[in-house]
């Protein structure tokens, strides 16, 4: 086995031993599974949710903001699910774990990174829908996901990433990327994309983890990868959040022509974001 494939297993066997993490996790794979097959009784699907108090807390929560009209109306799972339908359920409860099992650890630079996924999944799924909603929402979990491999990397690498951000705050004009080749001799797009497959997350996201900065590859998925590319810089631009190096990269222009996405589509993109991401964090903050 080489040192890179030594290094992924290492850190999975490390993952292992955080139960909470896991727990929420198989939560989540259980609902997935659940609410795929047709055939699921909704009260089943709502046992599954009420395992966990956050994910039902934070359900709850959701189908009774002002966003869907139900203000302080919906007092079961069951009941939300029915408002919510099963794919915003999916979005809500997949934010949700990852903001629990990797940005409450008291590191202010996971909470920096998970509210940076967020606004990036939001921007995601706003340019995709007009052209292919199917799809969009596919890409709010690509973009709530492509910095997979930091989380992993920050929550079970503690020490070196430590080293790591010095070495960014010293020199901050540099991509996170080609530092962590440096450090790790991997960086978080590998990381990430080994755990989607291990966690059974879909091709289309899996291959967007991967290639979400390496856009000169030979990849499949063209039109997530690339959106979750733009959207990513979109959501460094906003603030909104911090990703590792706050450098916005210069895409290739035929990125911007393949997804069809304009100057003039900026400004209502980063409104719009913005008010899903404040809408968004009302009922996900604890």
């Amino acid at each position: 086995m080489d040192k890179n494939k030594q290094f992924l297993y290492d850190l999975l066997n490390t993952t292992t031993k955080d139960n909470t993490m896991i727990y929420t996790l198989n939560i989540l794979t259980e609902y997935q599974e659940a609410a795929s097959d047709p055939s699921t009784p909704l009260f089943k699907i709502a046992s599954i949710i009420e395992k966990d108090p956050g994910l039902t807390s934070v359900t709850l929560k959701t189908a009774n903001s002002s966003y869907y009209g139900f203000s302080k109306n919906i007092r079961t799972v069951k009941q939300a699910i029915s408002i919510l339908g099963f794919r915003t359920l999916e979005r809500i409860l997949l934010t949700q774990v990852i903001k629990s099992s990797f940005a409450s650890k008291n590191q202010p630079i996971l909470d920096d990174l998970w509210r940076h996924s967020l606004t990036t999944a939001i921007i995601a799924q706003l340019m995709l829908a007009p052209r292919n909603q199917p799809l969009s929402e596919q890409a709010f979990i690509a973009g709530l996901l492509h910095d997979l491999g930091k989380f992993i990397l920050f929550n079970f690498q503690k020490d070196k990433m430590d080293d790591f951000l010095q070495t960014l705050t010293q020199n901050p004009q540099q991509y996170s990327v080609c530092l962590e080749l440096e450090k790790f001799d991997i960086d978080h797009q590998e990381v990430g994309e080994f755990f989607a497959r291990k966690w059974l997350f879909p091709e289309n996201i899996s291959n967007t983890i991967k290639y979400h900065h390496s856009l000169y590859a030979d990849f499949q998925d063209k039109d997530m990868i690339y959106t979750v590319a733009i959207a990513n810089n979109i959501a460094k631009a906003m603030e909104l959040g911090k990703s590792s190096s706050g450098l916005i990269e210069l895409l290739p222009h035929y990125v911007f022509q393949h997804i069809d996405f304009k100057v003039d589509d900026f400004e209502g993109i980063v409104l719009n974001a913005k008010n899903k991401f404040y809408e968004l964090t009302s009922y996900l903050e604890d």
